[in-house]
């Protein structure tokens, strides 16, 4: 995997003088970016930004690199593995606080936020015919399999902690099934899981691999109970939502969902320049039709509160970004 463009840029200036990407193709400064794997939401969405920003910049162009994960992202980013990276924004308070998945492996270096990139609201479905109607039905029967969401994904930290919370993550962790969410719908498929932590991106749409469940699979949403809404009231990062249904191409019976939140940002290492940040910037609040186009996994940013509406005050904003919503009077933090 390459190293960071524009790490390996700035230790090159004091040589040559020259600022940016060395070498990017007609001159452009390119930005590599850690993703999670396809068929996530956050690396579709990562994937429709580069794509606008191909199409619309004159500046800059942007590569993915894939990881297994946000928590991966994180520890690359720390490594000097690319220029920055997105993902939920409780694992990225972690690796600032030194919690979770960093408690005993902490990171020296951390990006900053760029812009809010989705929000991903989080809720249970079960499998029609396994009998199970509320959250305490899946604690409480233990010959289910139930999918929490791959190991190596910052999003899986965060339901643990939810359901650590509600003093019931030890029971679900014995009938969880780890694997690959493109393998979910499989698995289902073959009787293997019961129960789906599923989640939907900015009241719009669903992850690739979701879609595929529901392509192939009959499923609806369990009734949350007090154990599982007592665990999100407790969580710190996250809180409860209340939403209808959407982009399920089947009915899941239900007309308002209970569950919890998590805003995903696209964060930029200190060493990127301002301008470059900026232009990233740009290119979604003015292209942000171009970058939609393919799906909904983006947020809107035609209005820029909307990309400054999750910028915490313990992660530092990039000084390009900062500029930006300066220039257009408005406040992040």
């Amino acid at each position: 995997m390459e190293r960071r463009t524009f790490i390996g840029a700035a230790a090159s200036a004091a040589i040559a003088g020259v600022a940016g990407c060395l070498g990017g193709d007609d001159d452009l400064q390119t930005l590599n970016m850690g993703a999670p794997p396809s068929g996530t939401a956050t690396n579709e969405a990562m994937t429709q930004l580069q794509r606008a920003i191909d199409q619309e910049s004159d500046e800059i162009q942007l590569r993915i690199e894939e990881t297994g994960g946000h928590t991966e992202s994180i520890q690359l980013f720390d490594e000097d593995e690319f220029d920055g990276h997105n993902g939920g924004l409780t694992q990225e308070l972690n690796a600032h606080n030194d919690e979770g998945p960093f408690e005993d492996e902490p990171v020296e270096n951390t990006a900053l936020v760029g812009l809010t990139q989705s929000v991903y609201e989080h809720y249970w479905i079960a499998v029609d015919g396994s009998g199970l109607e509320t959250f305490d039905d899946i604690v409480e029967d233990d010959d289910i399999g139930v999918f929490m969401l791959p190991p190596a994904w910052g999003q899986r930290h965060l339901v643990e902690e939810v359901h650590e919370n509600a003093g019931i993550l030890d029971d679900l962790l014995e009938k969880n099934v780890d694997m690959e969410a493109g393998d979910v719908a499989g698995a289902i498929e073959e009787g293997r899981v019961d129960a789906v932590m599923a989640y939907g991106v900015n009241g719009e749409a669903l992850p690739g691999w979701l879609t595929e469940v529901d392509a192939r699979s009959d499923v609806y949403m369990v009734e949350p109970t007090d154990t599982y809404l007592e665990g999100i009231e407790n969580t710190e990062g996250t809180e409860m939502t209340e939403f209808e249904p959407y982009a399920w191409d089947q009915d899941i019976e239900s007309s308002e969902i209970e569950g919890f939140i998590e805003p995903f940002v696209t964060l930029f290492s200190e060493d990127v320049p301002d301008d470059v940040v900026y232009e990233v910037c740009r290119v979604s609040h003015e292209h942000s039709d171009v970058i939609r186009e393919a799906g909904d996994v983006f947020m809107d940013h035609s209005d820029i509160e909307t990309m400054a509406e999750v910028v915490p005050e313990q992660i530092d904003l990039h000084p390009g970004a900062a500029e930006f919503y300066d220039d257009h009077g408005v406040d992040p933090q």
